[in-house]
């Protein structure tokens, strides 16, 4: 084998790694931005149930396209299990201490942060006026499943995938910028934010050997969010 097929080989990895984070996040925009599509859901569809389900269809894009697709590629291409890309139950107690901490710091952030006008004009997603239990359940679900997409292809495959091929320091650095401008199109706060968030889900994850701890903390930060904003908006409310 020459010099060249062997790096090739050993390197193999993260080079898709980082092209189907590339592919994935061109696609996922170039689909929630076009007008084109847009206008098919809102042609077919009421005001409320286009915001309802055109939510619905770009969580279940980026689920598809950051989390099920990337690992089934990774999984039939190096038939790693997943639980090495930190799909597993390592350090359990420490897990849920973790999960338990950093959702609290999330809701109680959200608590003030959310009712900020520039939040307001953001979230929730979904502009619905009126504001059910079934709403409520389908909108968290939905989040829910996005954000473990999300995750796995940021602590998942950016983090644990990349982790036995390149300095610790390097991998952690890589995943918080790309983080970082994966924020960019929600503005420059959440963008700025997101570094050092991004380092800090990296270390506790890696602390931890699963990637539980930023799916859980990171889902309490998205739908506390979404509870507190519709509460301080003036034009939406919650019934039964």
């Amino acid at each position: 084998m020459s010099m060249n097929n062997a790096w090739w080989d050993q390197y193999l990895a993260p080079i898709l790694i980082l092209f189907l984070f590339v592919a994935a996040f061109s696609l996922y925009y170039k689909v929630i931005s076009s007008g084109r599509i847009k206008r098919k859901f809102e042609h077919l569809l009421s005001p409320d149930s286009f915001t309802i389900r055109w939510n619905l269809f770009t969580r279940l894009l980026g689920f598809g396209l950051f989390g099920v697709l990337p690992g089934l590629i990774m999984l039939i291409k190096f038939a790693k299990p997943l639980s090495q890309y930190g799909m597993n139950l390592s350090n359990q107690s420490l897990t849920v201490y973790w999960i338990l901490g950093l959702s609290s710091l999330a809701v109680l952030f959200n608590y003030f942060a959310a009712r900020s006008p520039q939040n307001l004009k953001m979230y929730p997603q979904i502009r619905i006026k009126r504001w059910n239990g079934t709403l409520i359940t389908i909108n968290s679900i939905s989040w829910m499943a996005y954000l473990l997409g999300y995750e796995f292809m940021f602590r998942g495959l950016l983090l644990f995938g990349l982790l036995p091929y390149f300095d610790l320091w390097i991998v952690i650095g890589l995943n918080a910028l790309l983080y970082s401008l994966a924020h960019i199109p929600k503005g420059r706060r959440e963008t700025l934010a997101a570094f050092p968030f991004g380092i800090l889900l990296c270390i506790i994850c890696l602390e931890a050997g699963n990637l539980w701890i930023a799916f859980f903390a990171h889902s309490a930060l998205a739908l506390s969010n979404d509870m507190f904003s519709i509460r301080y908006q003036t034009k939406m409310e919650f019934i039964r």
